[in-house]
């Protein structure tokens, strides 16, 4: 049961530092607009990585075992503000189409989001389980 807490302690903490540098300092904030989405799917991957991960690391000491939770949370957030589309709206016909667009793909990020939701639920229960 402690071994749950620390590694939901370690993964709190990387999604909270993760977010905050790239939501304040470069303002990139993937495909959602609510400010808890792109916090809660960095804190899911980073529990996830570290906990199937770090198993074996906990002796090599706080920065050893907290690695794997900061490269599966820096990795899922570089993935996703990477594939995060990008507009440079310079006319008002630009931003008519941006809104066409972002009506017509609305649907499949939701989907998207409950799925990554769903699986990391279930890499993060695994990992406790086997």
């Amino acid at each position: 049961m402690s071994s749950i807490l620390v590694d939901l302690l370690v993964a709190v903490a990387t999604a909270l530092v993760l977010s905050f540098l790239l939501l304040r300092f470069v303002h990139l904030h993937g495909p959602w607009r609510t400010p808890w989405a792109f916090p809660l799917v960095i804190f899911l991957f980073a529990w996830a990585g570290g906990a199937s991960v770090g198993a074996g690391l906990g002796s090599g000491g706080l920065l050893l075992y907290a690695l794997p939770f900061v490269v599966a949370g820096l990795a899922a957030a570089m993935l996703i503000v990477a594939s995060a589309p990008r507009h440079d709206l310079k006319t008002q016909e630009d931003s008519e189409a941006f809104h066409r667009e972002e009506e017509a793909v609305a649907i499949s990020v939701v989907v998207f989001f409950w799925g990554v939701i769903a699986l990391l639920v279930a890499a993060v229960a695994v990992a406790y389980l086997a």
